[in-house]
């Protein structure tokens, strides 16, 4: 099987012969290996599209510290709020 008959998103590494999902995260691509895997010369399965919708369907990575929690962890840190009378703190 070549690579035109797989769908587009899918690519099959030439050393191992390993399936790779290519999904698009902050511009770059990135390749996930599939649990689903199938002989070469076989026709796709189905179970590949649920896997793509799966794999889709995931929130995308985030880098520790940058996330609203450490937002939130920065600005009580933060001189702005340190500085402030104890009553217009607990408003927060």
């Amino acid at each position: 099987m070549n690579g035109r008959e797989l769908p587009s998103y899918v690519h099959r590494r030439k050393r191992d012969g390993v399936l790779l999902f290519r999904r698009r995260i902050a511009g770059r691509i990135v390749k996930v290996r599939m649990e689903t895997q199938f002989p070469e010369g076989e026709p796709v399965p189905f179970a590949l599209h649920q896997e793509r919708e799966r794999l889709l369907n995931q929130p995308e990575p985030v880098a520790f510290g940058r996330d609203i929690a450490a937002v939130i962890r920065q600005y009580r840190k933060s001189p702005k709020l340190t500085g402030l009378k104890p009553r217009t703190k607990s408003d927060y």
